[in-house]
């Protein structure tokens, strides 16, 4: 009797188990079912081609800022949701604001550039050394390059831009 009574109990519990494990495959899939967009929610927008060919020079201990010019502000804005759109714009004004107010005030030897009507920046460092650099295949909507003419540049964090700063030209 106690063998019979340790089966049910043993095959209770493993039906208990397949029962648990059938319903959450359904709940996935009924997930999945009732919102399409969770595939194109996860997979990264690429920001579409500016259709500009020209370059900007640089050879001065810079501060590059760039963001997109009027077409391809419209592309980019088709291409994602609304929000997803006003949340970057919105970013890209409050970040960028920022940095310039550390740069003017904390750092004035440092040469802003503002750029929205390149493709290309051509950083030109010290010892005659070119670094050509694709604005378009950058994935961020704007951004800020720093170059000192010593090192490479580099694509600054806009979120964490007053230690990016002071960690690029060590000071």
């Amino acid at each position: 009797m106690k063998e019979t009574k340790f089966s049910l109990q043993v095959l209770f519990f493993l039906l208990a188990i397949s029962v648990a494990n059938i319903s959450c495959r359904e709940t996935e899939s009924n997930k999945e079912k009732e919102n399409p967009q969770t595939k194109h929610r996860t997979s990264p927008v690429t920001k579409p081609p500016s259709g500009l060919i020209d370059t900007l020079f640089i050879n001065r201990v810079t501060a590059v800022f760039f963001e997109p010019g009027s077409s391809q502000l419209q592309r980019i804005k088709e291409s994602v949701k609304e929000m997803d759109f006003k949340s970057a714009e919105h970013d890209c004004f409050y970040q960028q604001r920022n940095a310039r107010l550390l740069l003017k005030n904390n750092w004035p030897h440092i040469q802003v550039l503002n750029t929205s009507t390149v493709r290309f920046l051509c950083f030109i460092k010290k010892n005659k050394d070119r670094i050509v650099l694709d604005l378009d295949t950058k994935n961020d909507m704007c951004g800020v390059f720093f170059f000192d003419t010593l090192q490479e540049p580099v694509l600054a964090d806009m979120t964490n831009f007053e230690t990016e700063i002071a960690r690029y030209y060590h000071q």
